[in-house]
């Protein structure tokens, strides 16, 4: 009697019907789903006001080329964490679906990317992002547990430039996006892997500190932790921060006494840490960074549960003490 009860309200309701059969199948992909495609590009410049720039975190922050760093002779980044070998072997069995738009959604082990990428290039960002996800959680701690991170990768410039105008990000090439829980990527065919591998690490590092953690600040903390993460080596495969200071400009300004004072460093907001005149006060807030992390690894995770780190100095005597590591490790 069930089965042909079912079977005459089929028949009164064949597109019901039809709509039922096709969509329940998607239905644990839809939250996913419905965050996809031009979902954030309603906000107009005017929403975001100066109290909500912490909401959107950068590591391109200018227009100028990227200055090549540990990557090697050439480079634009540092290496990348996988060869293109790696990335199809890590991501067999990663399911990808399309999206309205040409979009795809991609779902790895802990990432959700969609984009308008290809999906090669979807692969290789979530295997990066996966192997940079796994080093900032050795260092820093934190459950993530029933946590999902996102990624929305475009190709299309014209895409990317409209989504990053209306956060007032014109001139970047990737940000964090705070107010969606979202890294935002310009991935065209033709960007240097090297230097994409930079970029994501920048971003993973801010989503991790935002959704494990709970903090976009102080800008000094966020900012200098992403700087040191993304200034990394290959170790055995893994990417590891460098454990020196590899700025010069950094150890120039230690010997000529023109550092940033310590608690004007600590005291700034991230709007100044996105200005073009920036780079030193970048260098330097990643410079204290992998200070503490020499000092005692596990004073990190001391700073990302929000804490002041442990010292019987004071602020004058920790700065002192900085500035001659600094000097005492160049690289």
């Amino acid at each position: 009697m069930k089965w042909r009860l079912r079977f005459l309200w089929m028949k009164a309701r064949p597109h019901a019907s039809l709509i039922l059969l096709i969509g329940v199948p998607y239905l644990p992909l839809a939250p996913w789903i419905a965050a996809s495609g031009p979902g954030p590009l309603g906000s107009t410049p005017s929403n975001y006001d100066s109290d909500a720039l912490g909401a959107i975190l950068v590591s391109d922050v200018s227009t100028s080329p990227p200055t090549p760093v540990s990557g090697g002779a050439g480079k634009t980044g540092p290496s990348p964490p996988l060869d293109a070998a790696e990335v199809r072997k890590r991501s067999q069995g990663w399911e990808v679906r399309r999206l309205d738009g040409g979009w795809r959604l991609l779902m790895s082990s802990r990432f959700a990317v969609r984009g308008d990428a290809r999906v090669d290039d979807l692969r290789t960002v979530a295997a990066f992002a996966e192997c940079f996800l796994d080093a900032v959680h050795e260092r820093i701690g934190g459950d993530m547990t029933d946590i999902r991170f996102s990624i929305r990768a475009y190709a299309r410039e014209g895409e990317f430039r409209r989504h990053a105008a209306c956060l007032e990000l014109e001139g970047m090439r990737s940000f964090y996006d705070a107010r969606h829980a979202e890294i935002v990527l310009h991935v065209p065919p033709a960007r240097d892997r090297s230097e994409l591998a930079g970029a994501l690490m920048h971003e993973v590092v801010h989503e991790f500190l935002d959704r494990v953690h709970n903090r976009t600040g102080p800008a000094w903390y966020v900012e200098g932790l992403a700087g040191w993460f993304t200034d990394y080596t290959l170790e055995m495969g893994r990417p590891t921060p460098a454990r020196r200071d590899p700025t010069p400009e950094v150890a120039a300004a230690a010997r000529d006494s023109k550092l940033i004072p310590l608690r004007r460093l600590t005291g700034l907001d991230l709007g100044a840490f996105l200005s073009d005149e920036a780079a030193l006060m970048r260098a330097e807030a990643a410079s204290l960074v992998r200070y503490y992390a020499a000092r005692d690894p596990g004073l990190l995770k001391h700073l990302a549960a929000g804490r002041h780190p442990p010292s019987d100095l004071s602020p004058e005597r920790v700065e002192q003490d900085w500035i001659d590591w600094v000097l005492e490790n160049p690289r």
